[in-house]
Formats: C-alpha cells, sequence, structure tokens
C-alpha cells in the first residue's frame, strides 16, 4: 500500500497535513518456469497460461507449446505467462541437443558401474567401434570434462577427483548420438 501526506507550513503556526487518495497495489511475481529434458532432444517446460521458446537469446518461430523438440545445438529457454499476464524467463539451458537419436545404436553401448566412484567402463560393439565412435563426458552444466575420445571396444573413464553430481557420456556414430547419463558419487 502507497500513501502520500505532504504537509505545508502556515508562518509559524502548527504544519496544516493534506492528505492523498490512498492506491492499493498488488505487484505480481511470477513462478520461474523451469525446463526439463523429458526425452532425447525434448525440453519440457513446467506448467503456464502461455510459452514461447527461445535458442541463443532469438525467439523460435511457432514454438509455444509445454514441449519443444530441438532440431540444433544451443542455449535454450522459455518465457512463459501466468493466468495475469505475468512473463518469467527460465534458465538457460546450454548443450542439451543430443542429436538424433538411434535405439538400435544405444542397444549395443553399455557403461557400468553406474553410480561410479572412481572408474567407469564403457562397451561398445565390435560393429560400432568399426564404424567409428567417438564419446566426450560433460558435467552437469554442460562444461566438457572429458574431450573428445575414439572409443575402443572397452573404454576406461577415470572420475577419480571429478566433483559428485551428474555426468553425460556421450558418444556420436554416424551422425547419431546416445547419451548415457552417469553419477558420480564419493
Amino acid at each position: 500500500m502507497i500513501k502520500a501526506i505532504k504537509t505545508y507550513r502556515t508562518g509559524c503556526s502548527q504544519p496544516t497535513p493534506v492528505g492523498s487518495n490512498v492506491i492499493a497495489m498488488t505487484v505480481r511475481t511470477p513462478n520461474k518456469p523451469v525446463v526439463t529434458i523429458s526425452s532425447p532432444n525434448t525440453l519440457l517446460s513446467t506448467t503456464a497460461i502461455q510459452y514461447q521458446w527461445y535458442e541463443n537469446g532469438e525467439i523460435i518461430n511457432l514454438a509455444t507449446a509445454q514441449r519443444y523438440l530441438m532440431t540444433e545445438s544451443g542455449v535454450y529457454k522459455v518465457r512463459t505467462a501466468d493466468s495475469y499476464g505475468c512473463f518469467a524467463f527460465s534458465d538457460d539451458l546450454p548443450n542439451a541437443f543430443t542429436g538424433l537419436y538411434d535405439e538400435e545404436i544405444a542397444g549395443q553401448i553399455s557403461t557400468y558401474p553406474n553410480p561410479v566412484k572412481g572408474e567407469m567402463v564403457l562397451e561398445v560393439s565390435n560393429d560400432l567401434v568399426m564404424q567409428g565412435v567417438d564419446y566426450t563426458v560433460v558435467n552437469e552444466l554442460g562444461q566438457s570434462v572429458i574431450t573428445p575420445q575414439k572409443a575402443s571396444r572397452s573404454n576406461k573413464i577415470n572420475f577419480s577427483g571429478r566433483a559428485s553430481g551428474l555426468y553425460l557420456v556421450r558418444l556420436s556414430v554416424n551422425g547419431s548420438t546416445v547419451i548415457r547419463r552417469v553419477v558420480k558419487v564419493d
């Protein structure tokens, strides 16, 4: 509530108060939307009345649904509106695009143990090794912690000395990408 009062002095006598109308204002702050990855390359926003998706700070035309299917790498976010017409932006979500996903390829890759304390094993089928598989590891902020490597049949990835949390092992072969989520524990 805002109330303004101004006082005037008439000569040396007592101040004479002059009041204003009282104006009640309600300031609405909408909830910040949260974006999650609901399946490979699919972003999902928390519930709202309206949605507008952005890539690299630019509006994505016709991307006005609660879900958005990414088609390329970029930094994504969503602007939502509540029932009062108040807008809020989600946090930026970098490096969420995983490329084309292939179930057949995913079945030829295994990672263990998960969760991992020290060393994790990444096994790749001979067929994929022959086609040339690359892998990289990124942390939950999307930062590369292991630069791209050529995969062999059996690969050991050392997580010792890394912070606890979620990591993504990203494998690429012939334009398709497979992601394995790995949890590092102490």
